[in-house]
Protein backbone atom coordinates (compact mmCIF):
# COMPACT_ATOMS: atom_id res chain seq x y z
CA UNK A 1 0.00 0.00 0.00
CA UNK A 2 1.49 3.31 -1.35
CA UNK A 3 1.21 5.84 2.04
CA UNK A 4 2.16 9.11 0.37
CA UNK A 5 2.28 11.97 3.16
CA UNK A 6 1.24 15.35 1.64
CA UNK A 7 3.71 18.52 2.32
CA UNK A 8 2.44 20.67 4.42
CA UNK A 9 0.16 23.54 2.50
CA UNK A 10 2.40 26.33 4.11
CA UNK A 11 5.44 25.10 2.29
CA UNK A 12 4.18 25.41 -1.02
CA UNK A 13 2.07 28.53 -1.23
CA UNK A 14 2.69 29.31 -4.61
CA UNK A 15 1.89 26.36 -6.45
CA UNK A 16 -0.99 26.73 -7.79
CA UNK A 17 -0.17 30.04 -9.01
CA UNK A 18 2.67 29.12 -10.63
CA UNK A 19 1.28 26.15 -12.16
CA UNK A 20 -1.83 28.35 -13.74
CA UNK A 21 0.96 30.91 -14.65
CA UNK A 22 2.36 28.29 -16.93
CA UNK A 23 -0.75 26.71 -18.23
CA UNK A 24 -2.42 29.86 -19.44
CA UNK A 25 1.21 31.43 -20.47
CA UNK A 26 1.36 27.72 -22.67
CA UNK A 27 -2.09 28.58 -24.01
CA UNK A 28 -1.58 31.99 -25.02
CA UNK A 29 2.18 30.72 -26.81
CA UNK A 30 -0.22 28.41 -29.26
CA UNK A 31 0.47 25.39 -27.29
CA UNK A 32 -1.38 22.60 -28.52
CA UNK A 33 -4.52 22.91 -26.81
CA UNK A 34 -3.97 18.56 -26.32
CA UNK A 35 -0.48 19.47 -24.90
CA UNK A 36 -2.22 22.15 -22.40
CA UNK A 37 -4.68 19.96 -21.24
CA UNK A 38 -2.10 16.76 -20.78
CA UNK A 39 -0.36 19.20 -18.44
CA UNK A 40 -3.36 19.94 -16.51
CA UNK A 41 -4.27 16.11 -16.18
CA UNK A 42 -0.82 15.23 -15.32
CA UNK A 43 -0.68 17.86 -12.54
CA UNK A 44 -3.47 18.08 -11.20
CA UNK A 45 -4.13 13.68 -11.18
CA UNK A 46 -0.65 14.26 -9.49
CA UNK A 47 -1.64 16.17 -6.88
CA UNK A 48 -4.90 14.24 -6.20
CA UNK A 49 -3.05 10.99 -5.60
CA UNK A 50 -0.56 12.70 -3.08
CA UNK A 51 -3.85 13.92 -1.39
CA UNK A 52 -2.63 17.53 -1.94
CA UNK A 53 -6.56 18.39 -2.38
CA UNK A 54 -5.74 22.40 -1.07
CA UNK A 55 -3.94 22.62 -4.17
CA UNK A 56 -6.57 21.39 -6.39
CA UNK A 57 -8.86 24.01 -4.55
CA UNK A 58 -6.22 26.65 -4.77
CA UNK A 59 -6.28 26.19 -8.90
CA UNK A 60 -10.17 27.12 -8.74
CA UNK A 61 -9.91 29.74 -6.27
CA UNK A 62 -6.73 31.62 -8.67
CA UNK A 63 -9.07 30.57 -11.52
CA UNK A 64 -11.78 33.04 -9.72
CA UNK A 65 -9.75 35.65 -8.89
CA UNK A 66 -7.64 35.88 -11.67
CA UNK A 67 -7.82 34.18 -14.30
CA UNK A 68 -11.81 34.48 -14.41
CA UNK A 69 -12.29 36.15 -17.64
CA UNK A 70 -9.95 34.11 -19.77
CA UNK A 71 -12.03 31.30 -18.53
CA UNK A 72 -14.63 32.80 -19.87
CA UNK A 73 -13.75 33.73 -23.18
CA UNK A 74 -12.48 30.41 -23.53
CA UNK A 75 -13.52 27.88 -21.64
CA UNK A 76 -12.38 24.77 -22.52
CA UNK A 77 -9.46 25.02 -20.25
CA UNK A 78 -11.88 24.87 -17.34
CA UNK A 79 -14.07 22.27 -18.83
CA UNK A 80 -10.28 20.27 -18.40
CA UNK A 81 -9.82 21.12 -15.13
CA UNK A 82 -13.85 20.44 -13.70
CA UNK A 83 -13.10 17.49 -16.15
CA UNK A 84 -9.79 15.77 -14.11
CA UNK A 85 -11.26 17.60 -10.81
CA UNK A 86 -14.74 15.52 -10.98
CA UNK A 87 -13.93 12.39 -8.67
CA UNK A 88 -12.81 14.92 -5.94
CA UNK A 89 -15.44 17.63 -6.25
CA UNK A 90 -16.64 16.94 -2.76
CA UNK A 91 -13.38 17.60 -0.93
CA UNK A 92 -12.97 21.41 -3.70
CA UNK A 93 -14.74 24.26 -2.15
CA UNK A 94 -13.35 26.71 -4.47
CA UNK A 95 -14.68 23.92 -7.23
CA UNK A 96 -18.13 24.54 -6.85
CA UNK A 97 -18.05 28.31 -6.63
CA UNK A 98 -16.23 28.48 -9.95
CA UNK A 99 -18.74 25.87 -11.77
CA UNK A 100 -21.12 28.46 -10.45
CA UNK A 101 -20.47 31.71 -11.66
CA UNK A 102 -19.10 30.11 -14.68
CA UNK A 103 -22.19 28.70 -15.59
CA UNK A 104 -23.54 31.94 -15.00
CA UNK A 105 -21.27 33.81 -17.15
CA UNK A 106 -21.32 30.69 -19.62
CA UNK A 107 -25.15 31.44 -19.91
CA UNK A 108 -24.55 35.30 -20.57
CA UNK A 109 -22.46 34.77 -23.43
CA UNK A 110 -23.41 31.51 -25.02
CA UNK A 111 -27.12 31.03 -24.02
CA UNK A 112 -28.30 28.34 -22.27
CA UNK A 113 -28.43 25.33 -24.14
CA UNK A 114 -24.82 25.58 -25.05
CA UNK A 115 -23.96 25.97 -21.60
CA UNK A 116 -25.84 23.22 -21.02
CA UNK A 117 -23.89 21.02 -23.62
CA UNK A 118 -20.94 22.31 -22.39
CA UNK A 119 -20.98 21.63 -18.76
CA UNK A 120 -23.30 18.44 -18.56
CA UNK A 121 -22.12 16.26 -16.30
CA UNK A 122 -19.72 18.50 -14.19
Amino acid sequence: MDERKAPSPELEPNAASAFLAQIFSAEADGRSEDAVFDSIFDQVDSWMLDGRMHLCDAVFEELLSTYFSRCVEKPALSIGFLTISGPVRDSLPHRQTFLERFRRAMIESRGDAETQDLLQGL
